[in-house]
This record gives C-alpha cells, sequence and structure tokens, in this order.
C-alpha cells in the first residue's frame, strides 16, 4: 500500500505567473504615484537651500553697505566669502550666487 503523500501528485512550490504580474503591476502603481512626489519634494528643498543663501547674501550685502557708508561691493571676499564660496555652487548644491553692483 502507497503512503498517502505518494497518492496524490505533488505540487510544484513557487509562486504562478497571474500572481507575479498582479505584484508587479502594485508596484509599478506604487512607483508611479510615489516618484512625482520625490521630484517635487527634492526640488523644493533645492529652491529653500537657494533662497536661504540668498538672504545670507543680502544681510551681509546690507552689513557692508552700514558699515562702508553708501557703498555695495560686487567682491565676494569683502562680503566674507571665500574665493572657494563665489565659484563653487552653495553648498555642493545646484545654484550659483553671484554679486553685482548696478
Amino acid at each position: 500500500m502507497q503512503s498517502r503523500s505518494a497518492q496524490r501528485p505533488s505540487r510544484a512550490a513557487g509562486f504562478t505567473l497571474v500572481e507575479l504580474m498582479v505584484v508587479v503591476a502594485i508596484a509599478t502603481i506604487l512607483f508611479a504615484i510615489a516618484v512625482p512626489s520625490y521630484i517635487t519634494y527634492v526640488r523644493q528643498s533645492r529652491r529653500t537651500e537657494a533662497r536661504t543663501a540668498v538672504l545670507d547674501l543680502a544681510g551681509r550685502e546690507e552689513r557692508f553697505f552700514s558699515t562702508n557708508g553708501a557703498a555695495y561691493t560686487n567682491t565676494p571676499g569683502q562680503l566674507g566669502y571665500t574665493a572657494l564660496d563665489s565659484t563653487a555652487p552653495i553648498g555642493g548644491g545646484y545654484y550659483y550666487l553671484t554679486v553685482c553692483t548696478v
């Protein structure tokens, strides 16, 4: 007499193609929703960083103006920036600041 497990045909372990397709479809939908939100968040973060740097630059210009009496400068070194600060993106970021007088 055969054992009980030998009488039933064995089913291979694993996932069916339909199950895998459902998982891929769900992952694609989540990815399509998450990526635009992430891109928007990163863009806002970069703009906030640039806004902070511009406000810092404006504050330095005003301090220079009040210290030197009715004169602005277009030299970053006179505002307390190093030579590297004036040629590199702010904080290793994505925007350049340029100082000029009009």
